[in-house]
């Protein structure tokens, strides 16, 4: 005799379409209520600071993200990135793209 067979997976079923259910609309809530990222904003608050990521893999994608979202605002003379191995540094140098 089969177990599966005599289980009723109905509550199951349910139990996992309220979650999904729930998921989406908590992530189309927070699609629309967000604000657009400002990068000049974040580049004004961290002038004269430094930011480090420190982590796995997933941090690695947050940095390289921000600095693509960064790099919009940015003429070429303003910015570098470098490689040390497995670091990566990106340097902003922000003087008159902010003023004008």
């Amino acid at each position: 005799m089969k177990f599966w067979a005599t289980y009723d997976f109905t509550q199951f079923v349910i139990i996992i379409r309220r979650l999904i259910v729930t998921y989406v609309m908590t992530t189309l809530f927070v699609l629309q209520s967000a604000d657009r990222f400002n990068a000049t904003l974040m580049l004004e608050t961290l002038r004269g600071k430094r930011m480090m990521f420190v982590g796995d893999s997933l941090n690695r994608g947050q940095f390289l993200s921000m600095v693509c979202l960064l790099n919009r605002v940015l003429p070429e003379t303003a910015k570098s990135l470098e490689n040390f191995g497995t670091s990566v540094v990106f340097t902003a140098k922000v003087t008159t793209l902010l003023a004008s």
